[in-house]
C-alpha cells in the first residue's frame, strides 16, 4: 500500500523554504516568510483557511510603466510566464506565483521560486519564466 502524501501546510512550507533559499524573516504561524532567491528578496504568504499560497517579488514601482509595457506584461502572461504572473498591487509591479496550498508539493514550491525569480530578472528583455513559451493556439484566435 502506497503511503499517503502529506498535505502542505505552513510547517511543511517553512521547511520546505528553508531548503531552497535564504530566510530573511519568517513568522509562520502568521503565513509570511521574507526570502532571499536567485538575488532576488521575496515575500511567501498563505492563507491556510482558503487553500492558498503566493510568492512574490517587487519588479518597479507603477508610477515607472509605461503604457507599452502593460501590453507587453499582458503578452507575456499569455505565453511566457508559465505559472507565474506580472501583476499589479499595491504601486509596485510584481512577479508572482499562486498556488493551493494543500496540494503544493516541495517541487512545485522551487519551480515558484525559480519562476518568480526568473520573471523579475527577464522583465524589460525577454519577461519569460524559462526558455519555453506557450502559444496555446493563439494564431486561432487572431483568425
Amino acid at each position: 500500500m502506497l503511503a499517503p502524501i502529506a498535505l502542505m501546510d505552513n510547517e511543511r512550507l517553512g521547511e520546505v523554504l528553508a531548503e531552497n533559499c535564504l530566510i530573511v524573516d519568517a513568522d509562520g504561524e502568521a503565513n509570511r516568510w521574507l526570502v532571499e532567491f536567485g538575488g532576488y528578496r521575496m515575500l511567501v504568504v498563505t492563507d491556510e483557511a482558503a487553500d492558498r499560497m503566493r510568492i512574490m517579488a517587487i519588479i518597479a514601482a507603477y508610477d515607472e510603466l509605461r503604457v507599452r509595457d502593460f501590453r507587453v506584461l499582458l503578452a507575456a502572461n499569455f505565453d511566457r510566464t508559465l505559472d507565474a504572473r506580472y501583476a499589479t498591487a499595491g504601486g509596485y509591479l510584481w512577479a508572482v506565483y499562486l498556488h493551493p496550498l494543500a496540494e503544493l508539493t516541495a517541487d512545485q514550491v522551487a519551480e515558484g521560486l525559480r519562476q518568480v525569480a526568473a520573471l523579475a530578472k527577464n522583465y524589460g528583455t525577454s519577461y519569460a519564466a524559462s526558455e519555453l513559451t506557450f502559444t496555446g493556439g493563439r494564431g486561432e484566435l487572431e483568425r
